[in-house]
């Protein structure tokens, strides 16, 4: 079972279902994009990755593609096919920024939910 997520962008409505909970092949991938991205701004102590960054910086966005790509289960955007990091779209930029703020925010809310455990 998944996690339906309304997608705001105008340019492209539908829904994505997330995996939920993510497996650990998913969670690995993300990880690893995480890391990638960072690296690409030089490993500076100083230097934190941002969602702007991996949004609007197109060398950044490249690297955080795979990790969200694999945290989907399911893509169900109007105009748009399965996506892959290969072929998720990087023009119009404004549009294309929307989209993967939308989905970095999303599966970092997923990851980041407090678990909900009934009284034992």
């Amino acid at each position: 079972m998944g996690k339906s997520i309304v997608s705001p962008v105008k340019r492209w409505p539908g829904i994505v279902v997330l995996q939920e909970p993510l497996g650990f092949p998913a969670y690995l991938a993300w990880k690893r994009a995480l890391d990638a991205a960072e690296e690409h701004l030089g490993g500076d102590a100083e230097a934190k990755l941002t969602v702007g960054d991996a949004a609007f910086v197109p060398e950044i966005s490249e690297h955080i593609l795979p990790g969200i790509c694999a945290c989907v289960q399911e893509w169900h955007l109007e105009g748009l096919s399965a996506l892959t990091p290969q072929t998720f779209p990087a023009t119009p930029r404004k549009s294309s920024a929307a989209l993967l703020i939308w989905l970095i925010s999303e599966i970092a809310a997923l990851i980041t939910a407090e678990e909900e455990i009934p009284n034992a």
